[in-house]
């Protein structure tokens, strides 16, 4: 019996274990923008029930609080999610030559 020859193939493959973690941060997406609108919510419920100009200063830093937590929910954690579904890795692969 002669000795098995093999070639090498070259290819790229998305590692299943990429879309575990993209599934991980999109939900982190969801729970995040969950928590924005109840921020939301609440800014509204205090602007529309507090007077004076300690209400002011809170809600002046407390939007940029929302704001944040919006663009953390809406920006930063999706693209996370679509680099994690886009990964891409070079993997070889050796195949047995058979003779015709």
């Amino acid at each position: 019996m002669s000795p098995i020859n093999y070639k090498i193939i070259h290819k790229k493959i998305h590692p299943p274990e990429a879309d575990a973690l993209a599934d991980s941060y999109a939900q982190a997406a969801r729970l995040a923008l969950e928590e924005n609108h109840e921020l939301s919510r609440i800014a509204v419920e205090l602007d529309s029930n507090w007077d004076g100009s300690q209400k002011i200063r809170f809600l002046d830093s407390f939007q940029s609080v929302v704001a944040k937590s919006r663009q953390y929910a809406d920006g930063t954690l999706p693209m996370f999610e679509k680099q994690f579904r886009a990964i891409q890795v070079d993997v070889e692969e050796r195949v047995p030559i058979i003779p015709h």
